[in-house]
């Protein structure tokens, strides 16, 4: 991504931008899509409400006419069911008896009660022959004469059968119910009320849903609110043919969207049934879809409000969130900064508990590790300064004795007495035993650290490994007057590289030879237990402070004491740490200041046996007892 931000002289693209600036433009990017993507599930979502809630007013409009037209036929039918059972008509035997008492019936003060109540549109009593007695339609004269042999729901009633439903006539539909009059067990004639579906019913059904309403007999309209823009009414519309061949035809409920002159309109269509109980017609609820979606529109005057103080207040909120963010990343590139530039000293403040404040914890101990790494390596410096002078310092010192011992050798070798030469001969013996030991030293080392240091470990008798040591020490011994008293049983046999561990013994003895006391008797010991056979130095020199004893094995380091009385590289006991570890061995120390120090290993044992034979003489201590 490249946002370029363009003026006279100068381009800066989005790399260019600080981390604020970045975050404050995400947050708008992202401010916009969440208002984006709200307003249109919102917008959806008002969307499907307005159209429940529109349908469910339509569910409710075609309740309110289908409750009406079921009323219509109630009262048909309590009003036909009265005048069936007018005691003169029940009590009327013969077709001439019905007659003349229907002749008196416009003047009786029942028909004129059932005329005040303005329910029914027509009542008509019909003779056995079909022939009409009595005809009162709302607004006109009443009749008679008019045979109705065609009429359906007449011929049923004469036949004993009730009928109710819809009906077309010549002046409309109407809901109509028809009941026989008995008198006794014989149909003496029937009576016949009617509703008419006409414009006043369904101007009355607007009022009540606030909806148009059409009433179709078939698929023609014969009673409508719908308005040309003339104002008349649109009676004689044909309904559709798909419509029609579903309602009528399947006795279904159907809904359609259409457009008129003033928008679009839901319409739905219910079947009406006939007399015969088979659908005969239908009516129709419209609706506008702008009227159904007002709910829609009155949200969005509440909506479009909160969604802009939404907007505001996410961007506010953003760039105080990109502030928040970006100022303590900014001192934390401050400080990896100075990191960078070597300045270790300056802490890393650490400021909270969040992302930020665990990435300036890591910053924080990671300059502590650098710092504690830079003393180190200056500490390592020191050290390596001060080994070189001391390898230099201990070589020197047997070098010069060579050279000096050598010189006189040459000089004045005839004039010699033997017991001179012996001596020169021992102090020889003695520089080259010390080279030859600081060289294999500086060598194993170097072995050691480049990963070539082998063992070949084979059966070998310890008395011999011991031996060798020893006689290789014996210059160095007889110096100082020290003597190396064996405490161990001849027949041990140790698994391990002989040549290794005479390096090991060496060592040992080395350091014993320094710090012990002159004419000290330096103990070996040694025993076997079970897999492995303990083997231990000891002298009885001024001993090692607690303190220093777990350092003793590493690499250049040595005791203050040793420091200040015997030169040396302190070396010794880390190549002996490494020989022993290489053959599966162990090491320690036992020291107290003025009681002497004790330094053990262990070797894997050629033989396994239960217990070591008991010694002539001094049997070594076990080792838990030390």
């Amino acid at each position: 991504m490249r946002l370029y931000l363009r003026r006279p002289g100068w381009a800066w693209t989005w790399r260019d931008l600080n981390l604020q600036a970045k975050l404050t433009l995400y947050g708008v990017l992202l401010a916009l899509a969440a208002v984006g993507v709200t307003s249109a599930v919102a917008w959806r979502l008002m969307d499907q409400l307005a159209e429940t809630v529109a349908r469910e007013r339509l569910d409710h409009a075609a309740e309110v006419v289908n409750s009406e037209y079921t009323n219509l036929l109630e009262n048909a039918r309590i009003i036909a069911e009265a005048i069936a059972a007018w005691p003169p008509l029940e009590r009327a035997s013969t077709a001439e008896a019905v007659e003349t008492i229907v002749s008196r019936l416009p003047r009786s003060s029942f028909l004129q009660a059932i005329s005040r109540t303005r329910s029914i549109d027509l009542i008509a009593v019909v003779g056995p022959d079909a022939t009409t007695l009595l005809e009162i339609e709302r607004g006109q004269a009443a009749g008679r004469g008019a045979s109705l042999r065609n009429e359906e729901a007449v011929m049923r009633a004469l036949a004993g059968e009730t009928a109710e439903g819809l009906v077309f006539a010549d002046e409309g539909v109407r809901a109509e119910v028809t009941l026989p009059i008995r008198s006794g067990d014989e149909i003496v004639g029937a009576v016949l009320t009617a509703v008419f579906l006409d414009n006043a019913l369904v101007d009355r059904l607007k009022s009540a849903t606030a909806f148009d309403v059409t009433f179709y007999a078939g698929d023609y309209a014969t009673a409508t609110t719908l308005r040309l823009p003339s104002g008349a009414r649109q009676t004689g519309m044909l309904a559709p043919l798909d419509v029609l061949a579903e309602v009528v035809g399947e006795g279904r409920a159907v809904e359609r969207i259409g457009r008129t002159p003033q928008g679009r309109v839901i319409v739905r269509y219910y079947p009406v049934q006939g007399i015969d109980g088979r659908v005969v017609g239908m009516f129709s609820i419209s609706a506008p879809v702008a009227q159904l979606f007002e709910s829609r529109t009155q949200a969005l005057t509440v909506f479009v409000p909160v969604v802009a103080t939404v907007f505001v207040l996410a961007l506010v909120a953003g760039a105080y969130a990109a502030r928040a963010l970006s100022l303590p990343i900014r001192s934390l590139v401050v400080a990896v900064q100075r990191i960078g530039e070597g300045d270790l000293t300056q802490p890393v403040l650490v400021a909270s508990r969040d992302e930020v404040g665990r990435l300036a914890r890591a910053i924080e101990d990671m300059r502590l590790r650098l710092l504690q790494h830079a003393a180190e390596q200056e500490q390592l410096n020191r050290l390596k300064d001060q080994y070189l002078f001391n390898v230099a310092h201990e070589l020197k010192t047997p070098l010069a004795s060579l050279v000096a011992t050598v010189e006189l050798l040459s000089q004045h070798d005839g004039a010699l007495s033997p017991e001179e030469q012996r001596h020169l001969i021992a102090v020889l013996q003695r520089s080259t035993a010390r080279f030859q030991a600081l060289v294999d030293n500086l060598l194993d080392l170097g072995s050691l650290r480049a990963g070539r240091f082998n063992i070949h470990p084979r059966p070998a008798a310890l008395r011999d490994i011991v031996a060798e040591a020893v006689a290789s020490m014996q210059p160095l011994l007889e110096a100082r007057q020290q003597q190396v008293a064996w405490r161990f049983d001849p027949s041990l046999v140790v698994l391990a590289d002989a040549r290794r561990i005479q390096q090991v013994l060496v060592n040992l003895l080395s350091n014993a030879n320094k710090h012990g006391p002159v004419g000290d008797t330096i103990e070996v010991r040694a025993e076997q237990q079970d897999s492995e056979v303990w083997i231990a130095v000891t002298d009885h020199g001024p001993g090692i402070p607690e303190a220093e004893q777990p350092r003793l094995f590493e690499a250049y380091f040595r005791s203050v004491m040793a420091q200040e009385s015997t030169p040396g590289v302190g070396l010794g006991l880390a190549i002996v740490k490494a020989i022993v570890e290489a053959h599966g061995g162990r090491v320690g120390m036992d020291s107290r200041p003025g009681a002497g120090t004790t330094v053990w290993f262990t070797l894997p044992a050629a033989v396994r046996r239960e217990a070591a034979p008991a010694l002539a003489t001094n049997a070594p201590a076990a080792p838990g007892e030390r």
